[in-house]
């Protein structure tokens, strides 16, 4: 990409699809339409993958480059579905402009599934970190009320064998959390 392509501020997915909407609006073809909104021509009048992906990506901030739990990023599932609407309009002779508004339409669905799941998961991440926190706490008020928690679990058999057994139970707990996590990123990428 030239000097002034690089200079283009990051506008982000749904300005890229309005501004790709605009154009055509306007009378301008899809390869304009990319060649306008990436800031520099293409060397052939053809629409790749490659090519709107690079485009988008280009006018995308860093946080929508990659997605959220796991997922492939914005750019490439925009650019996937932008690529299909492209393709659509030219071989059937489809309006343009309507294929651009259900790429439009399917990306605000998306990022209102991608909200709706990060506030389902907020209050039981919040309340893994604050169980995960528990057993230190717990020793630490101890110690505060003279108990001698610490002292006991680090001399003496008893101690030292109840620290062992709690130190295994924390790390198959922190081990099933990341594993439920995990699953849960995996489907929220399906």
């Amino acid at each position: 990409m030239n000097a002034s392509a690089s200079a283009l501020p990051a506008i982000g997915c749904m300005a890229c699809v309005a501004s790709l909407r605009a154009s055509v609006r306007s009378g301008a073809t899809l390869v304009q339409a990319f060649e306008e909104l990436g800031g520099t021509p293409f060397a052939t009048a053809e629409l790749t993958r490659l090519r709107i992906t690079m485009v988008i990506r280009s006018r995308c901030p860093p946080n929508e480059q990659s997605g959220r739990f796991g997922q492939s990023g914005q750019v490439e599932r925009l650019s996937g579905e932008l690529y299909a609407a492209c393709q659509l309009s030219l071989t059937l002779g489809c309006e343009t402009g309507r294929c651009l508004q259900a790429v439009a339409e399917s990306l605000k669905r998306q990022r209102l599934l991608d909200d709706l799941r990060s506030n389902a998961f907020a209050m039981p991440k919040a309340t893994v970190k604050l169980l995960m926190a528990l057993p230190l706490l717990t020793v630490l008020l101890g110690e505060g009320m003279g108990a001698h928690s610490l002292a006991f679990l680090v001399s003496g058999v008893k101690g030292l064998a109840c620290l062992g057994f709690a130190l295994c139970c924390y790390t198959f707990g922190l081990i099933w959390i990341r594993a439920l996590m995990r699953q849960y990123d995996m489907k929220g990428a399906m």
